[in-house]
């Protein structure tokens, strides 16, 4: 049984990476409680040497490898830091050490392989998760039922031009019809929930962006049993997430559900909703 509105789950509210090793990378964390369900969002800065070093006893092999095979240092040090940090929130949930945490990958509910949501093993749920990084973000959503998350860095005007006729017709349409300054925005808005929704349903961007609409402006369009919000991160990224609630539970109003609580640690810029 899932927790009463207003009320967080137990052991949920109780994990702290404040009191981690990576307690500086974190600059807010926000929780809500959504039609009896448990969201608890980690936002994260840069990576660091210190993770780094964190990440060798932490990190299992195949996430080492991983690790290895990104160029840039600040893309390897992301995915340290992304895999630690929820390594870190897994074991403080289930009482294990992070390094014992063990993850199994779903089936794809649409074409059938493999490549489903990731998750932890039968026994050990149902506390579900997702993270998204950019080169200057990290996003660790975990969640009393399926979830998924995602962070963007600021596109460029040739990539919402590019990307944006990926989108649901409607959702492309919304684009086009708002000034050039406010495009980017309203882009970002559109792709962060898309994604985040589609991390949550288990089949990614992969399987198409255009079947449904969630919108670009300031009011979210959820899909019929699911909750999607708008999620506070550091100027000037964007991010959403997406979590699978009853049909009756949907948030469609422009604004997320009042959050249980938010705290934030300004590291050199403020935590800021999505302009509209």
């Amino acid at each position: 049984m899932g927790p009463v509105d207003g009320q967080l789950d137990g052991r949920l509210a109780g994990v702290d990476l404040g009191a981690s090793s990576l307690a500086h990378a974190v600059c807010a964390v926000h929780t809500h409680s959504v039609a009896g369900q448990s969201l608890k969002l980690w936002v994260l800065r840069r990576g660091d040497a210190a993770v780094a070093e964190v990440g060798r006893s932490v990190l299992d092999r195949g996430e080492r490898r991983r690790a290895a095979l990104l160029r840039a240092p600040v893309d390897r040090d992301q995915f340290v830091l992304a895999h630690v940090a929820l390594r870190e929130v897994l074991g403080q949930y289930l009482g294990v050490a992070p390094a014992d945490v063990c993850y199994v990958r779903e089936t794809c509910p649409r074409c059938g392989g493999p490549t489903g949501r990731p998750a932890l093993p039968i026994s050990e749920r149902p506390v579900h998760f997702s993270l998204s990084t950019t080169r200057a973000l990290v996003l660790v959503g975990v969640a009393t039922t399926p979830v998924g998350v995602d962070v963007e860095a600021p596109p460029g005007a040739s990539t919402v031009a590019e990307a944006a006729p990926l989108l649901h017709p409607a959702e492309r349409a919304e684009i086009d019809a708002v000034a050039s300054r406010a495009r980017q925005t309203a882009f970002m808005r559109a792709w962060t929930r898309k994604e985040a929704y589609l991390k949550a349903v288990g089949v990614g961007i992969a399987h198409g962006l255009s079947a449904e609409y969630l919108g670009s402006g300031l009011r979210v369009h959820a899909p019929s049993g699911w909750t999607v919000l708008d999620v506070p991160v550091p100027a000037p990224g964007a991010a959403a997430a997406a979590l699978r609630t009853p049909p009756h539970a949907r948030h469609d109003h422009g604004v997320p559900p009042t959050p249980l609580s938010t705290s934030a640690r300004s590291r050199g810029a403020p935590v800021v909703a999505p302009a509209p």
